[in-house]
């Protein structure tokens, strides 16, 4: 016999597909599967800071990846719940495993960045690189 959270989440599924089918080219929609995380870029005159809402994420279950100009960030939030045999009578939070591509404003250095996770908030901060006019030298011949 099947739990009724393993049914819900088997629909919640079925419905981030066909909302994800539906929405192609229509919707700005960056998440490449699981559940779609919050994210806030700021930018400064000598950084770019990414805010990202991920309560309930042990530090140890979230990657973080720096690509050119974008963020990879994937992990896996638990339910505390699961495996246990519950009615559900409202269910707002999302839970398993999430990837998502996050587009940098700006290029960064890949050397100079930093991140910290509190209260359910990661930030990462990330140096700006000048992007200048390159010279290009001219060969004779």
């Amino acid at each position: 016999m099947r739990f009724e959270d393993d049914v819900v989440e088997e629909v919640r599924q079925w419905m981030d597909r066909m909302l994800e089918e539906a929405g192609k080219g229509i919707f700005h929609y960056t998440t490449e599967s699981g559940w779609h995380i919050p994210v806030d870029i700021y930018e400064t005159e000598k950084e770019i800071v990414v805010l990202i809402e991920i309560a309930g994420l042990d530090i140890d279950k979230i990657r973080l990846f720096l690509e050119n100009k974008r963020i990879v960030i994937s992990g896996v939030r638990e339910n505390p719940f699961k495996g246990e045999k519950l009615k559900v009578h409202q269910m707002e939070i999302d839970f398993g495993y999430f990837q998502q591509v996050i587009n940098l404003p700006a290029a960064v250095k890949d050397t100079e960045v930093k991140s910290s996770y509190k209260d359910g908030f990661l930030r990462i901060y990330l140096s700006k690189r000048y992007e200048g006019p390159k010279k290009i030298i001219i060969e004779n011949g």
